[in-house]
């Protein structure tokens, strides 16, 4: 319990004045705390001795309001009684002995006065500058409000959006292009920004993708979020309208590609030419989205030659696109490499590695085809074959003519007279036209029969050549040639043991000789033969 220090009156809890004489009041012992483990005083929250955070406070056996005695768990039976008064000037209660007002020190010296009801505390009648700003303040902050969440909601893409979006839906030309040729690099008619419209409505699948990408470049316009745009490019404005609102734009992205073509032709894209680039690749850039139609001419060695290619491209094209000619040719073949090759009777080319190609010839032309083949002993010529683009034609020089078939059984009787005429002098220096293993053959025979003291006592009647078994191939640079032939003979030997071998017999033989032609001599030299 406190006590005031200036006449004695007990002093209210939490009351910092005497309602007695107004002095100001300082806490009393019976305020403080007692620790529950050591019982020492404690001034604040926690003892200082054992640390203990619980104090134990000292109740006290008066009235906190009046001081009066209290009699065991009883209230105040003096306070109790009482009747309520309150303070003129601030409007707290207070007791009818006390003559200070404990909370503004304000006398009290009227009489009390019995109320159901606590008086109003006395305040302040509010100005009208106070109203008034007052609601200012209240309209400022309202006003406030809705413009963020005006501005909020105005500077969402969610109106360019909407408006795109109806464009493309209803096919709108001049609306879309209002929309995009703000910010475009490339010039949008409306006609192209309606053939635009056209097209990627005739693709459900690019429309409907179109449409899915707006939308998700909103949401990552929105969330800052990276996206990849397809055709049309969303992009937030550096400017602000009426400095607090986003503003958006729309941009059609143009596409670049490279068409890969012959330099030497003239490519037309939709109907416009391309200028040439001198070289295998024309770039072309910054067009509008859709189909387009390439062309490309050039004139040929034999006509002129054309191709064509239509396609759509929707996005920038990672690959060149080939605009290549359908190029055909005509294949001459032969198995005679170096033989010539003529053209409508103009030399055109060699052949080599058995064949040549001839062309581009443009489609529905035709030329005539021959060749020269030249043997060392003579020239030879193909037949003419008309042929046109992608024909294959196959020209043959056969060497069967009479001049080769001369000039070979020529060759082949020379060397069987030279035979039968070192047979029958038992002499091998008289062999001629022969070489090889025919000739190592004819000198063992010519020794066995020196060995032996014979010789051949018959004639050569007569040979006859099988043209159709006339075969003629070059090898490795030398000419090969191969025949049948018949053989007639009157033959009887000149044998000292065998008196009865001098009889003439008439023989016939059958042998293929096999020959090469030797340039340097200009005739056939038989190397080998079987006889069959």
């Amino acid at each position: 319990m406190k006590f005031c220090k200036q006449c004695g009156q007990s002093l209210s809890e939490g009351k910092w004045f005497c309602s007695q004489c107004g002095e100001a009041a300082a806490p009393s012992e019976a305020d403080k705390k007692i620790c529950r483990e050591c019982g020492n005083l404690i001034d604040g929250d926690e003892c200082s001795t054992c640390s203990v955070s619980e104090p134990l406070e000292v109740e006290s056996k008066f009235c906190k309001e009046c001081g009066e005695a209290l009699k065991d768990d009883e209230g105040c039976q003096r306070c109790a009684a009482s009747s309520n008064r309150y303070c003129k000037n601030c409007g707290t209660a207070v007791s009818q002995f006390e003559s200070y007002c404990a909370d503004c020190r304000a006398p009290v010296v009227s009489q009390p006065i019995k109320s159901e009801f606590p008086p109003v505390r006395n305040k302040k009648k509010p100005r009208p500058l106070m109203i008034s700003l007052i609601i200012f303040a209240i309209l400022l902050a309202g006003s406030a409000t809705y413009g963020y969440f005006y501005v909020k909601d105005a500077s969402l893409p969610t109106h360019t959006t909407d408006t795109l979006i109806e464009a493309l839906e209803k096919k709108d030309a001049p609306a879309l292009q209002e929309l995009l040729s703000e910010t475009s690099d490339i010039p949008l008619t409306r006609n192209a920004l309606q053939d635009f419209l056209d097209q990627i409505h005739a693709d459900p699948e690019v429309y409907e993708k179109l449409l899915q990408n707006i939308k998700r470049q909103e949401k990552s316009i929105a969330s800052a979020a990276p996206s990849n745009p397809f055709l049309i490019k969303l992009k937030k404005s550096p400017e602000k309208k009426w400095l607090f609102i986003n503003q958006y734009t729309a941009e059609l992205i143009p596409v670049s590609f490279t068409l890969d073509t012959d330099p030497d032709a003239k490519v037309f894209l939709n109907d416009k030419e391309v200028p040439a680039s001198g070289k295998e690749s024309r770039e072309i850039e910054n067009m509008i989205p859709g189909e387009f139609t390439f062309k490309a001419i050039k004139d040929g060695e034999w006509g002129e030659l054309e191709t064509s290619l239509s396609l759509f491209i929707w996005e920038d094209a990672d690959v060149p696109i080939p605009l290549l000619f359908d190029e055909q040719y005509i294949t001459v073949k032969s198995e005679f490499d170096g033989a010539e090759v003529y053209l409508n009777g103009e030399p055109y080319g060699t052949i080599e590695d058995s064949s040549l190609r001839i062309g581009p010839v443009s489609e529905g032309d035709s030329v005539v085809v021959s060749g020269k083949y030249s043997y060392p002993w003579e020239d030879v010529f193909s037949g003419e074959v008309e042929a046109a683009a992608s024909e294959t034609v196959e020209l043959d020089f056969p060497p069967g003519s009479q001049v080769v078939i001369d000039d070979l059984t020529s060759g082949i009787i020379k060397y069987n007279e030279s035979y039968i005429e070192s047979i029958t002098y038992a002499d091998s220096s008289l062999l001629r036209n022969v070489k090889g293993s025919q000739l190592e053959d004819n000198e063992k025979t010519i020794q066995n029969l020196q060995k032996r003291s014979i010789t051949y006592g018959g004639q050569l009647n007569d040979m006859i050549f099988d043209e159709m078994s006339l075969s003629i191939k070059e090898e490795d640079g030398t000419y090969k040639a191969s025949i049948e032939v018949k053989e007639y003979y009157d033959s009887s030997w000149n044998d000292p043991s065998d008196p009865d071998a001098a009889v003439t017999i008439p023989k016939t033989y059958y042998y293929t000789y096999f020959c090469e032609y030797d340039e340097d001599a200009w005739e056939w030299v038989v190397y080998d033969s079987d006889e069959h």
